[in-house]
């Protein structure tokens, strides 16, 4: 068995697949892109429209375009792979205000 060795942070591998370390991403949602989170150690926390779930390893959801997201890390070893589609998207990113987003979730 090969193994991998990954940078830390973020980094994507190829369009469309990539790797994180971060301890947290900003509120955002993507105009066309879907991702996928799989959790590949420590635990972590998945906000979606004002949800949260609780991931652990071996864990995945799918977020769909439009849906408002972000993760927190709930553990220092927490790392993460992110399946974008359609790949190779730009300017597909909306990043969502505080402010913005305090509002939607109590409006929903």
């Amino acid at each position: 068995m090969k193994q991998a060795r990954f940078p830390s942070e973020q980094k994507w591998l190829m369009p469309g697949f990539g790797y994180s370390t971060q301890p947290k991403i900003e509120f955002h949602y993507h105009l066309q892109g879907e991702e996928t989170f799989v959790c590949l150690s420590g635990q972590m926390v998945l906000y979606v429209n004002g949800r949260h779930y609780e991931m652990n390893k071996g864990d995945a959801i799918r977020v769909e375009p439009g849906e408002v997201h972000s993760i927190i890390a709930h553990s220092r070893d927490v790392s993460y792979l992110l399946f974008m589609s359609p790949a190779g998207l730009t300017n597909d990113k909306v990043v969502v205000d505080t402010e913005s987003l305090e509002e939607m979730i109590t409006n929903t």
